[in-house]
């Protein structure tokens, strides 16, 4: 039992450096571009951040989630071979992503949201969200194999080669424009996987049309249903950048993501607990439900805890953090900050409660729930940013994820009452 807390314990702190790390570099590259750009270069870069954030989701919920939680039905002595499937099926889907991006261009066609045309955002956004679904696969096989040093020295790289770009084109004063930012996060992400891959070493046999096969047949039964929760999920958690920039403008969407760079730290604590605990609650379906929920609800205290006592501490010193965080221009932002604190609270709750729920592989019952929530969220922040504005946007939001605890809730508790049943598949 000792033996057993010191390894998670091990764990634990390596996945938190490793995230203070990630978060970190994410936070300084934000900050750099706050004052580097201007508030419409600034709003168009959060748009294509998002967008990316959108196209790398939907491979990682059919390749990545359904890897970590198929993995503990896979013999001990081919679990290596078949994470090196998985990798070679992530790469087929970033190809055919770039390729499309491309096919788009080539052909003219026009891709308008709201007064923003998005057709100059589709090759950066596909190259960076496939460099980023493949290092965050690299990182989830590291995870699983209690290898949680690999991450953070991915991470470590990443960092560096963000830096060095940025850097370099800081000497030679050459101007940064959205798209080059783009570019940039998405090189940090290949340097990154480059180096989890050369230190995971999976084995050369792996990487074959056989694995490959293997991956998306495995992958599909609960993929299915997890790209379209995770596409659901974007459209609700990014419901502030598909609406505000083609309602109110580029720069109110740049006052809305800056001010959500000072509560980024307050859920920094959520993807390393995450990446520990759902291979472990993966290990443990077969004990019972029960079990495992009690196991999540602790974790869902722990992480609402951490969230609360970082609003506090923010809310309490927001008068000089604003302006030595993002500059005077951004001076005005306080009620939008406390609208993401708002969010912050709900979306660390929301996220223990998910995890569970994924482990129980019941990823048709999180695309419905998340359905629900996300139809609430969009048509709540219409309704609001035409009465609120900005802020508006953001507390629909928040009250799209309180909706989304109380649904989970109730799914949660049918659960303990039936157990696994085929809606599950």
């Amino acid at each position: 039992m000792l033996g057993r807390f010191k390894n998670i314990g091990r764990a634990l702190s390596i996945s938190v450096l490793n995230q203070v790390i990630s978060s970190g570099t994410n936070f300084a590259i934000i900050v750099y571009l706050v004052r580097s750009l201007d508030k419409e270069q600034f709003g168009l870069y959060s748009l294509g951040f998002a967008l990316t954030l959108l196209v790398a989701g939907l491979t990682s919920s059919l390749i990545s989630t359904q890897f970590v939680v198929n993995l503990p039905d896979q013999a001990i002595d081919q679990r290596r071979i078949y994470a090196a499937g998985h990798a070679v099926a992530l790469l087929v889907l970033g190809f055919g992503a770039v390729g499309f991006g491309a096919l788009l261009i080539w052909v003219q066609i026009p891709l308008q949201l709201g007064a923003v045309d998005l057709r100059p955002f589709l090759l950066p956004v596909t190259v960076s969200a496939g460099f980023f679904a493949l290092r965050e696969f690299f990182v989830r096989v590291a995870y699983s194999e209690r290898e949680e040093t690999i991450a953070l020295l991915s991470s470590i790289s990443v960092a560096c080669a963000v830096i060095v770009s940025f850097g370099l084109l800081a000497i030679k004063q050459h101007p940064i424009f959205a798209q080059t930012a783009i570019y940039i996060y998405g090189g940090g992400q290949f340097f990154g996987a480059l180096v989890a891959l050369l230190l995971l070493r999976l084995p050369r046999h792996g990487v074959s049309k056989a694995g490959l096969t293997t991956a998306f047949r495995d992958s599909w039964p609960g993929g299915r249903w997890n790209i379209l929760t995770n596409l659901i999920y974007n459209v609700r958690t990014q419901v502030h950048n598909l609406l505000v920039g083609p309602i109110l403008g580029a720069v109110a969407l740049a006052e809305v993501n800056a001010a959500r760079v000072l509560v980024t730290p307050a859920i920094m604590m959520i993807p390393p607990l995450t990446q520990i605990l759902l291979p472990r609650l993966a290990e443990k379906r077969n004990q019972g439900v029960d079990r495992l929920f009690r196991i999540a609800l602790m974790f869902v205290g722990l992480l609402a805890a951490i969230a609360s006592a970082y609003s506090l501490i923010l809310l309490a010193g927001l008068s000089w953090i604003i302006p030595l965080v993002l500059g005077d221009q951004y001076a005005h932002v306080g009620p939008l900050v406390l609208a993401w604190c708002v969010v912050a609270l709900l979306l660390a709750s929301r996220s223990g409660l998910t995890i569970a729920l994924q482990a129980l592989r019941a990823f048709r019952d999180l695309m419905l729930a998340n359905l629900i929530s996300t139809i609430f969220a969009v048509l709540a922040a219409i309704i609001m940013i035409q009465l609120f504005f900005a802020p508006g946007a953001v507390w629909a939001l928040a009250i799209s994820e309180l909706v989304l605890c109380v649904v989970l809730i109730a799914m949660i508790r049918l659960w303990r009452r039936t157990g696994p049943t085929a809606n599950s598949a």
